[in-house]
């Protein structure tokens, strides 16, 4: 387990330093609006969507602010929040214990 979270976090130090390239930062941008776009398909995605945002920002033009916000996003500005976020003094280590499965009998209601 060591193993993977030393290597997990040489990738993210390799992020932080570098940050995205062009093409991935492009392909981000376009999946948000590609998404957003797919949100507005139905009148029920659409009135979910806008609800949800008014309840986050506190205007459904939330929706429209961030796009703005993802699309003038610079790859100096991801390397940044990376660095700040990704750092091995902001990390939780934890331990996963194998929970043990009982195959025979069952659990009353199900």
């Amino acid at each position: 387990m060591r193993g993977v979270a030393s290597l997990m976090q040489q990738q993210l130090d390799l992020f932080a330093e570098g940050g995205p390239t062009d093409r991935e930062l492009s392909r981000v941008k376009k999946s948000a609006r590609t998404s957003l776009l797919g949100a507005v398909q139905s009148n029920s995605a659409m009135a979910s969507a806008l609800c949800s945002y008014h309840a986050l920002t506190g205007s459904w033009r939330g929706i429209l602010d961030e796009l703005a916000i993802v699309d003038d996003l610079s790859i100096g500005e991801v390397r940044d929040a990376a660095a700040a976020v990704f750092n091995s003094d902001n990390r939780f280590e934890g331990y996963m214990l194998p929970m043990p499965v009982k195959l025979q009998g069952t659990v009353a209601g199900l």
